[in-house]
């Protein structure tokens, strides 16, 4: 009894040790504190992170000043992304390679106006069923934009996979979640002693060899189409993927073919989530503000007029209003909370000081809510991204500086055309319910109030 005591005792005063001294160089203004007002760090991982920054001028300094990431969970996360430009040591050099692929990627629609007009008729299948999962719905239309985008738009031998990575994501981003919440899980020999671990490695291993058997098949296949005319080749050039892009940077030398399974894993895994939940956020919060839904459904009318023709990327420039609609769903609703940073030199703050080595949080949920937003900053408001008199301050949502999100407009693009398909079909509601997050590995929706009923194009034109 005694030796177990004892066992207890001893972290307990460690822990008072460590708390004393966080706290009193917080005191003395050498630390920001451990939360601050950012949404809170489950489990107790915050606490080998030095300092948390909701301070939106604070954290631009930060994110903007340096550029090595600080990873929580920095073993499964490496094992999942490998060399890929998230992780890469080599992150600067590799951003300037793949940023003309994401910028041709953004202009290449048609694969997400296809899956749209699927999910469009698969909502008027459902009109007059309240229970309908949007969100099933939602995640399987966006898993297979990401799929298709990613890897192949029309080759029938890749489409039994979709639903396979859509479950291996699905069980990793929960298993990864497990471990960030686990404070145990912390610990690298508990951890690789774990059920979690080897959950965690089996998903990783199943999206790598499925990854790797899709290039193998696409190099195959682009071999066997080098006999034919200009003609076929100029057809397929106009449906590129980022794995054609790689393949091509690979054969030029710029690329090392090592790493592009964990570059396409990386696209496919942040790109599914992140944008699945904005929708489901914003349909809600649209669905939840009648009038806001009402003046978007009238601007997307008039650049319509009642046709169902798919959406351009001259389309998207025009719709300022649906512009604003995300731009704020994204601010009350980042689906990634919180960036990292390793601060490598002693940097002053407005109101704390940082030591050179500090691990530092940057709470984007909390900067997106912070007071310069003004007393509004928690309500859903799109005239402040349209009054373009007034300064707009700074939306974390996609990161800070250098690295900050490779693949922002695509997404942004992606998220545009799928609710256009939508409300130009359809009026959605909530029925007075509030939208409510939840913080797993990503911010969502804490549940699902949406229905939705056919569009009444007149009530949008009187508007």
């Amino acid at each position: 009894m005694f030796v177990c005591r004892k066992f207890l005792i001893i972290p307990c005063i460690l822990l008072f040790v460590y708390a004393w001294r966080r706290r009193r160089k917080y005191l003395q203004g050498l630390l920001p504190p451990v939360c601050g007002y950012s949404w809170p760090i489950v489990g107790l991982a915050h606490m080998w992170i030095n300092g948390s920054l909701c301070d939106p001028v604070d954290s631009t300094v930060i994110g903007s000043s340096f550029s090595e990431k600080a990873y929580l969970l920095e073993e499964p996360v490496e094992e999942l992304f490998g060399n890929s430009l998230m992780m890469t040591p080599s992150w600067q050099k590799r951003r300037v390679v793949l940023e003309p692929v994401f910028d041709q990627l953004c202009s290449q629609l048609d694969v997400v106006n296809q899956q749209s007009t699927d999910m469009v008729k698969e909502l008027a299948e459902n009109i007059e069923d309240d229970s309908f999962n949007w969100s099933s719905s939602i995640r399987n239309m966006v898993i297979k934009t990401m799929f298709a985008t990613t890897f192949c738009a029309t080759n029938e031998n890749f489409a039994k996979y979709i639903d396979l990575f859509k479950q291996a994501i699905d069980d990793i981003t929960d298993t990864l979640f497990s471990i960030h919440s686990n404070v145990f899980m912390h610990n690298k020999v508990l951890y690789n002693f774990s059920k979690l671990k080897r959950r965690h490695h089996n998903g990783t291993l199943a999206l790598n060899n499925m990854t790797d058997e899709i290039v193998i098949q696409k190099k195959a296949s682009l071999k066997s189409k080098l006999d034919n005319s200009d003609d076929q080749k100029k057809t397929v050039d106009t449906d590129k993927t980022l794995l054609d892009y790689l393949l091509e940077l690979e054969e030029l030398g710029v690329y090392p073919e090592e790493d592009i399974v964990k570059e396409l894993i990386a696209m496919i895994f942040s790109g599914y989530a992140t944008i699945s939940n904005t929708v489901e956020c914003c349909l809600h919060l649209l669905g939840s503000h009648l009038e806001v839904q009402q003046k978007l459904k009238k601007e997307i009318y008039e650049m319509y007029n009642g046709s169902k023709r798919n959406v351009s990327i001259n389309d998207l420039k025009e719709l300022v209003y649906l512009e604003a609609a995300l731009m704020e769903t994204l601010r009350l609703c980042p689906p990634v909370s919180m960036v990292t940073r390793v601060v490598d030199k002693e940097v002053q703050l407005r109101k704390y000081k940082l030591e050179a080595g500090s691990k530092c949080l940057l709470g984007i949920y909390g900067i997106n809510r912070n007071e310069v937003w003004g007393s509004d900053k928690n309500h859903f408001k799109l005239e402040r991204w349209l009054n373009t008199g007034s300064k707009i301050p700074y939306l974390a949502s996609y990161g800070f500086g250098e690295r900050s999100c490779i693949g922002k407009q695509l997404s942004l693009n992606i998220l545009k055309v799928i609710l256009v398909h939508i409300l130009r079909e359809y009026d959605v509601s909530t029925n007075g319910k509030v939208l409510k997050l939840k913080q797993e590995l990503f911010v969502g929706p804490a549940s699902q109030h949406i229905v939705h009923q056919r569009a009444s194009y007149s009530q949008a034109e009187n508007v």
